[in-house]
């Protein structure tokens, strides 16, 4: 109930604009439920759930998030952005997939190198969708995989690495998945093409693990330069 005095012809009056705010109520309720179990979902999770607003600010990061990156609640409260948290040779490629996410697109699961607070350097997943209210975007919502944990919680996670053994490179069944999403999605993707000469004389001469070497050696070089 709204009430306002006002006067007329001299005399006093209360005008009083009563509301129905059940259905208000009932979504409050229902979104206070929503959030509890979203918090009991985020600390029951192996992983890193997190949320970020429009602006890279995180808002949000489970405990787990904590341990792994070595921040404290209060170090989040204060103010901790995502390019705080992002190697350099990562943060460009992952502020342009955060915005394709705020846009919208389902960008997959993807990897980067993190940086905890002491400075040390992790590989992980993420997987992230943008949450909208009305139409209107607030930021973004995902977990994070910590890579560098053993292959058994890596499938717990769900997360399957499609990258060759030997060189680490993204492998054929990854190019094939990621071809179908574009095809679906839209976007653009890169491949490089490129032969090792003399690949075969060197394994005939000098064996196969001094190959092997040289592929992976080649294998490092084409990832430091992408």
């Amino acid at each position: 109930i709204t009430m306002k005095p006002f006067s007329s012809s001299g005399r006093s009056f209360m005008a009083a604009v009563v509301r129905d705010i059940t259905g208000l109520k009932t979504a409050e309720k229902a979104l206070r439920a929503g959030e509890e179990k979203f918090l009991e979902i985020a600390e029951l999770f192996p992983g890193v759930v997190f949320e970020l607003d429009t602006q890279g600010r995180i808002t949000f990061c489970s405990s787990r998030g904590q341990q792994v990156f070595g921040y404290t609640r209060g170090d989040f409260e204060k103010g901790l952005y995502v390019k705080h948290i992002l190697s350099s040779q990562c943060r460009f490629r992952a502020l342009k997939n955060i915005q394709r996410v705020m846009d919208g697109e389902d960008i997959g699961c993807v990897e980067y190198v993190m940086l905890k607070k002491d400075g040390s350097r992790f590989l992980c997943a993420v997987r992230a969708w943008r949450i909208a209210n009305n139409g209107s975007v607030s930021g973004i919502r995902g977990v994070l995989v910590d890579l560098s944990c053993s292959a058994q919680d890596e499938w717990e996670f769900g997360i399957v690495r499609c990258k060759d053994s030997l060189t680490g490179l993204y492998n054929r069944e990854t190019f094939e998945k990621e071809a179908k999403r574009l095809e679906k999605y839209g976007g653009a993707i890169g491949v490089v093409f490129c032969d090792i000469d003399g690949l075969k004389k060197i394994n005939n001469a000098y064996g196969y693990k001094v190959g092997d070497d040289i592929l992976k050696a080649v294998a490092s070089m084409l990832s430091e330069s992408i």
